[in-house]
């Protein structure tokens, strides 16, 4: 049986289910939740560029000749999930658990 995919929604839920039970349900908390949430949803659409154009991509330099580079969403990815890190490490949370996977965690 495949693990279920984590949607935006199952991510809050998870999120906001810790606070409660470490009883740190505050405005800046939820706030805090939201911007982690902006965070994932931008990883994801990173991470779907890398899938469809790959670790390496063709430009076009101002010379108009081609040069292939690193594709900049794994840059961006990796500075995008250490923010998020350091939001859950702030907040004192875990990854979220996607209640009745395979996996206990994301």
């Amino acid at each position: 049986m495949a693990a279920r995919k984590m949607t935006e929604q199952k991510l809050r839920k998870a999120l906001v289910e810790q606070l409660k039970e470490k009883n740190i349900m505050t405005d800046y908390n939820l706030a805090e939740v939201e911007e982690y949430i902006r965070y994932w949803k931008a990883n994801e659409l990173l991470f779907r560029d890398i899938e469809e154009r790959g670790v390496k991509v063709t430009y076009l330099t101002t010379k108009g000749t081609e040069t292939t580079k690193t594709n900049e969403s794994i840059s961006d990815a990796q500075k995008n999930s250490a923010t998020m890190l350091k939001i859950m490490q702030a907040l004192g949370l875990q990854d979220p658990v996607i209640k009745g996977s395979n996996s206990d965690y994301l």
